[in-house]
């Protein structure tokens, strides 16, 4: 528990009762030492105000937990293996230096480690492990051997995506590889070990309407005309999710590309523009805002020298330019997919741009982008206001029924349309529609055990200017005091009284004899 909250609401409420002497705040806690975590620096009671603290908490505490767990949120059904981190700590104040870590995905156990801190305060455990079908998993990691079960588990959810099929359409086929207009970029997709990537090449007259359906994305590589039927097949690719890439050459014909890809691309081209031998236009540009680009670097050292002149559509947005301020790349959404078109070729043509380290990584990232979802967070922490995914609110809106998710303890809660926002209360797997499912975890510094003394909270958090207030004890003995103070005054009257009396009653008696 963070020590700060309460104490400055229970502050407030005080300072409107500030027509009372007796002020005072209780905090019964355990103590931990991470309530004070959240130091707010300089802040105290209001003056009057004193404080008390109640100790509920055990002298000694042994404790294992889990203070971070580094998941994979997607990965590619490709990959042979997977990693989960986690990293195991003590915070006791006795010392525990064993326990048993098991690992669960979709409730099955597929990794068991022993944990031996030795005389470490905490340990890395890796788990590698396998999954063998693409698809959502829910997993979960537990500690064995330690009392305290809250801070036992972690949740965390893992995509597994199948390959990113693309159809690449070579507009100008050869031979003779080196002058192949597809083989760059298909060597820049498969010339590696475990591709994520699943790659057609054809032709356009060997093109089919099954290819289109089987595929996730379409490169167009120097073409400038396909069968009409099959560029209405791309529209309605594109407008259900699917992307189209065009990459036109010194084959393409402006006004044939116009005609054919009017609907779909994301800009006109005007005329190619070749520079002379000597002459080449650079990379001078990039949206890093942009998915695609955000990770990638400028490599100065790729040369173009040829380049469409185009005119970007309305909608298009630019998002790479030439050191000319020329358009290199625009991107357009139609529907629920994306276009893009490249005003280079993507072969040695024009350009230098297979040959250099930027390549690769370029054309992975925008097929990436193109192709797949984006990734969602894998866990969050009880207190945290999730956002819901699209997919979610996209599954209510398909159903027409009330988006309503179900916590870890079965309780039901509504989410209204206009504010899609979930706040997380309790650790556990928040299921949504669809199968869509949300991890949630306590936070990790809630189970820091070690303590802190009362008197150090006491002395961080009163006021200099607060008179300390007398025990019960003392007050009362006071209270007596201060009653007695005048009935003492009383006795010595009366003393003095009763020595009048004597002394008068002796004088008496002498005289009358």
């Amino acid at each position: 528990m963070r020590f700060y909250p309460p104490l400055q609401l229970a502050d407030d409420m005080l300072a409107r009762q500030a027509i009372h002497d007796q002020r005072r705040v209780v905090l019964i806690s355990d103590f931990q030492a991470d309530g004070l975590s959240d130091d707010v620096q300089g802040w105290r009671l209001a003056p009057g105000v004193a404080f008390q603290g109640i100790d509920v908490g055990d002298e000694r505490s042994s404790n294992l937990t889990l203070t971070d767990v580094r998941a994979p949120m997607q990965v590619m059904e490709t990959t042979d293996n997977y990693e989960v981190l986690a990293r195991v700590r003590s915070t006791g104040s006795v010392f525990q230096p064993r326990a048993n870590l098991t690992l669960r995905m979709n409730g099955e156990v597929v990794g068991q480690e022993a944990v031996d801190l030795g005389d470490r305060s905490e340990a890395v455990i890796t788990f590698p492990f396998e999954l063998e079908d693409s698809g959502s998993y829910r997993g979960e990691l537990r500690l064995s051997d330690d009392d305290f079960d809250l801070d036992n588990r972690w949740y965390f959810t893992m995509s597994v995506l199948p390959p990113m099929r693309v159809l690449v359409i070579n507009g100008a086929p050869s031979s003779d590889w080196f002058d192949d207009e597809a083989h760059w970029f298909v060597l820049a997709l498969e010339g590696m070990e475990n591709s994520p990537f699943a790659v057609t090449t054809t032709t356009p007259s060997d093109l089919s309407a099954d290819m289109l359906a089987s595929s996730d994305a379409v490169v167009v590589l120097n073409l400038d005309t396909l069968p009409a039927a099959f560029v209405d097949d791309m529209s309605d690719f594109v407008r259900q999710g699917g992307a189209v890439w065009f990459a036109p050459g010194d084959r393409v014909r402006a006004d044939a590309f116009s005609r054919s890809f009017a609907e779909l691309s994301p800009a006109t081209l005007q005329a190619p523009n070749v520079l002379g031998e000597a002459e080449y236009q650079l990379i001078a540009d990039m949206d890093r805002r942009h998915p695609a680009l955000s990770g990638l670097n400028v490599d100065w050292t790729a040369r173009f020298q040829g380049f469409w002149q185009v005119t970007p559509s309305d909608e298009a947005d630019v998002l790479m330019r030439f050191d000319s301020g020329a358009p290199m790349v625009m991107e357009r959404s139609l529907g629920d997919g994306h276009t893009v078109l490249l005003t280079t070729s993507l072969d040695l043509g024009w350009s230098n741009f297979p040959l250099q380290g930027l390549y690769v990584p370029f054309v992975h990232e925008m097929l990436r982008y193109l192709i797949q979802p984006p990734q969602q967070q894998g866990a969050w922490q009880i207190g945290d206001r999730i956002v819901l995914d699209e997919s979610m609110l996209d599954a209510q809106r398909v159903s027409g029924e009330e988006l309503v998710l179900t916590q870890s303890d079965g309780q039901q809660v509504r989410i209204d349309s206009q504010s899609p926002y979930y706040t997380a209360s309790m650790p556990g797997f928040v299921e949504g529609p669809d199968d869509r499912t949300l991890a949630v975890n306590i936070e990790p510094a809630a189970a820091q055990l070690n303590r802190v003394a009362v008197a150090t909270v006491n002395d961080r958090i009163l006021n200099p200017e607060t008179t300390p207030r007398a025990s019960e004890q003392v007050r009362s003995a006071q209270l007596i005091a201060d009653l007695e103070q005048p009935q003492r005054l009383w006795w010595w009257i009366l003393l003095v009284a009763a020595l009048m009396l004597i002394l008068e009653a002796w004088i008496a008696n002498r005289t009358y004899r």
